[in-house]
């Protein structure tokens, strides 16, 4: 996450091309630490198991896309979410507030 100024950040995600049978898919690291375990992270996943892919040579993958999301005072719900604008630094950091306001998003 990249700082806009008192109260805004930006959250930036490379969408990336792997090529096949070049990663290992693994457990994701996520845990109960930062996200429940009673809840589901992403309803394409019905767990936590397979949700990540480790690469070990960055030559397998490539560069295809790059999403970004403004979070905190001026975001635009209609845009990027309706938790997105209530995002502050509540101490641990802008992406944990984040993560903390989506699970309570995905329990309503």
């Amino acid at each position: 996450e990249a700082s806009l100024g008192s109260g805004k950040w930006l959250q930036v995600v490379l969408q990336v091309r792997v090529r096949p049978e070049s990663f290992a898919v693994c457990s994701g690291t996520l845990t109960n630490k930062h996200w429940p375990r009673d809840l589901l992270f992403d309803p394409n996943f019905k767990s936590l198991q397979e949700l990540e892919w480790l690469l070990e040579d960055a030559a397998h993958a490539t560069v295809v896309g790059i999403m970004v999301r403004q979070l905190g005072h001026g975001a635009d719900p209609a845009l990027f979410g309706e938790v997105a604008p209530q995002v502050s630094d509540q101490g641990q950091g802008p992406e944990y507030e984040y993560t903390r306001l989506r699970a309570e998003e995905f329990r309503r």
